[in-house]
């Protein structure tokens, strides 16, 4: 099992206009699932986010996650997610919401995977994601 390295620490992603982040992964049977750890800070407006795959070729893919445990989650536009959770945090890690995601169409591909924070909502607030833990199984 792999895991990213800010396993441990929160971080916030701010919309400006667009967040995101990426690491390239080579994706193998039986380590071919990844899974976000992750909240966000209110309770009535959602936070949007986005998984692409894109292979080495330039095809690009947006994921949609395989199973979630966020309090509210649903698809949203331009293959991006909208959801609610504001449970877990330092004291209680394991309230984080669960996003996982199946990678098994990669399998023997390198992929850069990337992970986007968009405004998706006029509602006067900041998108915030924060990200627990990243692993790959």
């Amino acid at each position: 099992e792999m895991s990213a390295s800010l396993v441990g620490s929160e971080m916030c992603i701010r919309d400006s206009p667009e967040s995101y982040f990426y690491a390239k992964f080579s994706i193998a049977s039986g380590c071919d699932r990844m899974t976000l750890k992750t909240r966000n800070f209110s309770g009535t407006n959602a936070t949007f986010f986005k998984v692409t795959a894109i292979r080495m070729d330039g095809t690009v893919v947006h994921l949609a996650p395989a199973s979630h445990t966020a309090q509210f989650a649903e698809a949203a536009a331009d293959g991006c997610w909208k959801f609610i959770h504001q449970a877990g945090g330092k004291g209680d890690p394991e309230a984080y919401a669960d996003f996982v995601y199946d990678l098994s169409q990669f399998n023997g591909e390198d992929v850069m995977l990337t992970i986007g924070v968009f405004k998706g909502e006029e509602n006067g607030d900041e998108n915030k994601l924060v990200l627990r833990d990243i692993t790959m199984g």
